[in-house]
């Protein structure tokens, strides 16, 4: 009887450890195109999550691409024993995703996109959900930025897409607040070259020469704008890291409003796995995928996440500076 025991305990412990095996977390990035960089960031993220939790992914490249970013989620829907998607790199992209998420009932975290971009409609549903920092949070600390820097004049820099746009109004509307003249936007298109951009948007700025500017543009448009000697103070978003790699140009007037990790212990279990420390949203792919692996609240590396929520983890932004060529959170 005991030997039967014995058998059967081994049987079911198969089975599930089978059926464990098949399950598979899904992702569709930006692993090439202008979204690139904070495409495989992510990616570095989620293979951390999946390697602590033993779970297989298939990953899907969207090439910055809505169209593709459609069909590498419809290819992966296919999938039986599918626990969710993350995904959705910039907002056009998720944008195309939800109503599809929606449609065929696929759980999708997007790690960098805000709530705010979350149309109403999907956001009941119950299935899409995200990770980044909020448009509110984001407003806070530029609240608590400008009122230190006290500039009397801004503009914005910013590429025609929603996410460029609900920048644009989040700063105005702190700029105005604070009562600081606000200049007129420069804005590009994401289809022409970032260099050819911020030598034109370099040429705007000087001809305003506002006190301080936002500017939402990949490394290769602030290294570009860093070569253009502006008196300006620049506020960006998360890719000063990367530009700084660009030595050769003089960041000291550059800021960047970056999310907030909290668990100092990720950095080092990424840096064992990978060799190298994480770049920004690399934790949040980490977090997207954990959600969708444990579907119940947890510790994240970004904050504290629960997966049915809509604001999946609390996401807080914070800006850093530069001081002897490296970032460092500004007080």
């Amino acid at each position: 009887m005991r030997a039967l025991s014995l058998v059967l305990f081994f049987l079911l412990s198969c089975n599930s450890s089978n059926q464990r095996e098949v399950e598979t977390l899904g992702a569709v990035l930006s692993l090439t195109g202008p979204a690139g960089e904070q495409g495989k960031n992510i990616k570095h993220g989620i293979e951390l999550a999946a390697k602590e939790h033993g779970v297989r992914v298939l990953f899907e490249d969207d090439g910055t691409n809505p169209s593709r970013a459609v069909r590498g989620l419809l290819k992966l829907s296919t999938e039986k024993k599918l626990i969710g998607v993350v995904g959705g790199v910039w907002d056009y992209l998720a944008l195309a995703m939800y109503p599809v998420a929606d449609r065929n009932q696929i759980k999708l975290i997007t790690p960098s996109n805000p709530i705010e971009i979350i149309p109403e409609q999907f956001q009941r549903g119950g299935l899409l959900g995200t990770v980044a920092p909020s448009l509110k949070s984001e407003r806070d600390a530029v609240y608590k930025f400008l009122k230190s820097k006290k500039p009397k004049s801004v503009t914005t820099v910013i590429p025609n897409v929603p996410f460029g746009e609900s920048k644009r109004m989040m700063f105005e509307e702190v700029a105005k607040e604070l009562k600081i003249e606000v200049f007129p936007s420069f804005e590009f298109s994401t289809e022409s070259p970032r260099t050819d951009s911020m030598r034109l948007a370099a040429a705007k700025i000087r001809e305003l020469n506002p006190d301080l500017v936002l500017v939402i543009t990949d490394y290769d448009g602030l290294a570009t704008l860093a070569k253009e000697g502006l008196t300006s103070v620049i506020l960006t978003s998360q890719h000063l890291d990367k530009a700084l790699e660009f030595q050769e140009s003089d960041y000291s007037n550059f800021y960047a409003i970056y999310p907030k990790v909290f668990d100092s212990d990720f950095e080092k279990r990424f840096i064992d796995h990978f060799g190298e420390p994480p770049r920004v949203f690399a934790a949040h792919g980490y977090d997207a995928a954990k959600a969708l692996i444990l579907n119940k609240p947890f510790k994240g590396a970004t904050g504290d996440c629960d997966p049915n929520k809509v604001q999946v983890c609390e996401g807080v932004a914070e800006i850093f500076g530069v001081k002897d060529g490296a970032l460092e959170v500004v007080r």
